[in-house]
């Protein structure tokens, strides 16, 4: 929402995350349905650190705090349009900024800057370092839960759904 925003914006989605079993759920309150996956385990391997386009940029910010918490600073400059291309000498270019919590496993500060649509930061405030109450990491009763996994070795199919709704 726009700092210009006045009241509460409404619920479109809730995303969970459970990093023990590694299931995803996204549930809509508007439609009562749930889309839950098994995500599979993560590749090392960084996605910033690995590229090799001429046209991106990496930069090591370091570390800093945010909310008490360690993060590290990294910039990712892409340039859309170099410098001869659009008759000036200046390129234009997205710069993302990430600072991320190795200890949460988690962005706390990202700002995109792309000159066609502006500034955009999403910020985490008010962390709160203790276990959430069980209701809030839970599908509620009256959603019917789609799974999206795909089966192993399978290519994708039909998604299972689950009717929660009759007994």
């Amino acid at each position: 929402m726009p700092e210009s925003f006045r009241g509460l914006p409404p619920l479109i989605e809730v995303y969970l995350f459970d990093p023990q079993t590694r299931v995803k759920t996204i549930y809509e309150p508007a439609t009562h349905i749930a889309r839950q996956q098994v995500l599979p385990e993560p590749n090392n391997a960084s996605p910033l650190s690995s590229l090799s386009n001429p046209l991106v940029k990496v930069e090591d910010l370091g570390s800093s705090t945010i909310e008490d918490i360690e993060v590290k600073g990294t910039r990712r400059t892409l340039i859309i349009i170099p410098g001869k291309a659009n008759g000036d000498s200046a390129a234009l270019s997205v710069v993302d900024e990430y600072w991320y919590s190795e200890d949460l496993h988690v962005n706390l500060l990202l700002r995109h800057n792309d000159p066609r649509t502006g500034l955009q930061t999403i910020t985490l405030k008010d962390i709160k370092r203790e276990e959430p109450p069980q209701e809030f990491l839970e599908v509620p009763q009256d959603y019917k839960i789609v799974d999206m996994t795909p089966p192993a070795g399978a290519p994708a199919t039909s998604p299972i759904v689950t009717d929660r709704t009759t007994p």
